[in-house]
């Protein structure tokens, strides 16, 4: 695969995640850190940007993830 093309792969990974996992916090309302800050503030001050930061990170977390996986395989087909 080229570069281009798994660069292309992983922005749209990351873009999808991210929708996906916001769109859950907010149809759930399970996002912890906007818990918290109702909690601390008495209001909700973030409710759109804290479920997307959130589901940004853990998409991120999930392509580094994938890369590894991958990349051990690759290694240990050579």
């Amino acid at each position: 695969m080229s570069s281009t093309k798994r660069e292309y792969t992983s922005k749209t990974f990351v873009v999808l995640l991210t929708l996906v996992l916001s769109i859950l916090f907010m149809i759930f309302d399970t996002n912890p850190i906007e818990a918290i800050l109702e909690e601390l503030w008495g209001q909700a001050l973030f409710y759109t940007i804290w479920p997307i930061f959130i589901s940004f990170v853990i998409s991120l977390f999930f392509l580094s993830l994938y890369r590894r996986i991958k990349d051990k395989k690759v290694d240990s087909i050579k």
